[in-house]
């Protein structure tokens, strides 16, 4: 069940990220990379839109994998528990694994995002960026919408999972 959910909202996904990506135009390379380019030829005949919706979609793909599976396994654990279980109440316990698993995906997100983007942080501290160029930087909005697509793709995946799950319940009984 876990894959099947996951393949849903994947696909639900990906008809997300291709027009977003376009629309945001924040492919390619950024200014801070400019220092590390000198002198290298930026022509390579790489379609850098295709790498950066490849990229967002195989970052948001072990998010919906994780939670999928989480899921699944927690129903399944509670079903072996209680096999006569209502459905109602399994969708329940289904939607409250889910909130678990949202806020510790959350901050998952957010000290990756913070973690891996602290030398950069630091780096627009340093140089004065106003707020303003700090949302209009290449960089920082990718991450910014990978952050969102795993956020959007976990929330949807939770109760997709579960309605699968109580699918296959139903079918058994």
């Amino acid at each position: 069940m876990a894959f099947y959910a996951s393949l849903i909202v994947l696909v639900v996904l990906v008809l997300v990220i291709v027009p977003v990506e376009h629309w945001a135009q924040i492919q390619g390379f950024g200014q801070e990379d400019s220092e590390d380019l000198e002198g290298m030829s930026n022509v390579l005949g790489i379609n850098y839109l295709q790498v950066a919706m490849s990229t967002a979609i195989l970052s948001t793909l072990g998010a919906i994998a994780e939670a999928a599976i989480a899921i699944s396994a927690g129903l399944a654990e509670i079903l072996e528990q209680h096999p006569q279980i209502e459905l109602k109440n399994l969708q329940g316990a289904g939607l409250r694994i889910g909130k678990q698993i949202i806020g510790t995906t959350f901050n998952t997100l957010f000290f990756g995002f913070f973690g891996g983007f602290l030398a950069l942080f630091i780096w627009f501290a340093s140089v004065h960026y106003s707020l303003g160029e700090i949302l209009n930087d290449r960089i920082f909005v990718g991450q910014i919408l990978m952050v969102l697509f795993s956020m959007v793709s976990v929330i949807a995946t939770i109760p997709l999972t579960t309605t699968a799950m109580m699918f296959r319940v139903r079918r058994m009984r």
